[in-house]
C-alpha cells in the first residue's frame, strides 16, 4: 500500500513576457503557456490534474481553455500531456464559434480572442481565421 503525504511547493512565477513560450500577466489578461507556468513531478504524469482559477470579478474575467469544465472555475486534464498543450486565458475576451466538417464529423471550433478593438474589428478577423 502507497500512503501519500501531501506537502507544499511555493513558487513565484515571472508572467511578464507574452509570446508562444512564456506566460504573461497583467490588468488585461493572465495569458497562461501551462509548461511556462506550473511545475510538475515526474512520477507523476499519468495523474489526473484539477486546477482551480481564481478570477478578477472587478474586470469580468473569464477561461478559455480546453480543459474539461467541472464547474466553480475548476477545470480538469486526464494527465499531464493535456494538459501541457491547453494554454489558458484568464481575460474579459470575446468567444466566437464555428462548425467544420472532417471524416463525415462535424467539429465545434471555439475562438477565444482578448483585444481592445471594436465588435466589428472582431468580426473582421474572425472571418479571416476561419479561413
Amino acid at each position: 500500500m502507497l500512503k501519500l503525504m501531501a506537502k507544499e511547493i511555493t513558487y513565484t512565477l515571472f508572467g511578464n513576457r507574452g509570446d508562444g513560450t512564456y506566460s504573461q500577466i497583467d490588468e488585461t489578461h493572465a495569458h497562461l503557456n501551462i509548461p511556462a507556468t506550473f511545475i510538475y513531478a515526474p512520477n507523476y504524469t499519468k495523474r489526473p490534474i484539477k486546477v482551480n482559477f481564481e478570477l478578477r470579478e472587478d474586470l469580468h474575467w473569464k477561461v478559455a481553455t480546453q480543459l474539461k469544465n467541472l464547474g466553480n472555475n475548476t477545470y480538469f486534464a486526464p494527465g499531464l500531456h493535456y494538459f501541457m498543450d491547453s494554454p489558458t486565458e484568464l481575460s474579459d475576451h470575446t468567444v466566437k464559434s464555428f462548425k467544420v466538417k472532417s471524416n463525415q464529423k462535424e467539429y465545434t471550433i471555439n475562438f477565444a480572442l482578448h483585444h481592445n478593438g471594436t465588435g466589428a474589428e472582431v468580426d473582421t478577423y474572425f472571418e479571416k481565421v476561419k479561413k
